[in-house]
């Protein structure tokens, strides 16, 4: 994996670890709501050009480049919008990762800590045996 920043992937995971899920989620709904809002004016003021490009014939050219204005401005937040869900992604998948890393660590600290004190007892029994 590429480093993010100048963190490693590790040190990301380990920051995110202490950020509930439910507010991850929450900023990331936010942000994609406002990207939302952005790509609806966006495509208002796309379609409001072109409109007046073919009623104002006097303003054609003003018209025309107000309308590519309108048609870079939707490319560019549909652009944002992608870029922050790969990186909402990428987040979730470090701190998982991180997560995962850790339990791995705690089962093998205390390797009985899942069996029941039945099978712990078998195992025990057979050492003596």
């Amino acid at each position: 994996m590429s480093k993010i920043c100048p963190f490693s992937p590790y040190e990301i995971g380990d920051k995110l670890q202490k950020i509930p899920l439910d507010e991850m989620k929450a900023y990331h709904l936010k942000r994609i709501k406002k990207y939302r809002w952005y790509t609806i004016g966006a495509v208002v003021w796309a379609i409001l050009c072109t409109v007046a490009f073919f009623l104002f014939v006097n303003l054609r050219i003003y018209t025309a480049i107000a309308a590519i204005i309108g048609v870079i401005a939707i490319s560019y937040t549909k652009f944002e919008q992608r870029k922050w869900i790969r990186l909402y992604e990428n987040l979730l998948y470090f701190k998982k990762r991180r997560e995962k890393i850790h339990s791995e660590k705690n089962k093998s600290k205390n390797p009985y800590q899942n069996q029941d004190k039945y099978q712990r007892a078998l195992k025990h029994n057979k050492k003596k045996d």
